[in-house]
């Protein structure tokens, strides 16, 4: 599987994940954080000659990372909660056969409201008396 960090499909000739937040959206929450909503779009691309069997493989992958996101809800300890929105299917380009998913995907975090202060680390004290 290749793995891009990217906001929106990237055509390649492989099966391929691409990851991108495309909004973020706050409320407060307290003096010191705010509740915040960030909205991913997953893009899930397989290329294959065959239309009928192309379109079932991305049905298939992407309902496997959907089961995914469900489980790890919290994405381990990343974010509060997490929420697959939907997903929709498209054949991208009817001339490569190549075959999509876009999965609409929410996380809610809690973001702080001040820039946080560095805390620079002391690797040695020598203390002369």
């Amino acid at each position: 599987m290749n793995w891009r960090k990217t906001n929106g499909m990237v055509p390649v000739d492989v099966t391929t994940i691409s990851v991108g937040c495309e909004e973020e959206k706050f409320e407060l929450y307290d003096r010191t954080r705010d509740e915040a909503t960030a909205i991913f779009k997953i893009y899930v691309q397989c290329k294959d000659e065959d239309v009928e069997r192309g379109e079932k493989n991305i049905q298939i992958l992407a309902q496997t990372v959907r089961y995914i996101l469900v489980q790890r809800y919290e994405l381990k300890g990343i974010v509060s909660s997490s929420f697959v929105q939907g997903i929709q299917y498209v054949t991208m380009n009817e001339i490569e056969n190549l075959h999509g998913a876009i999965i609409a995907f929410e996380a809610k975090y809690y973001a702080p409201r001040q820039v946080p202060r560095e805390v620079l680390t002391v690797y040695k004290i020598k203390i002369d008396f």
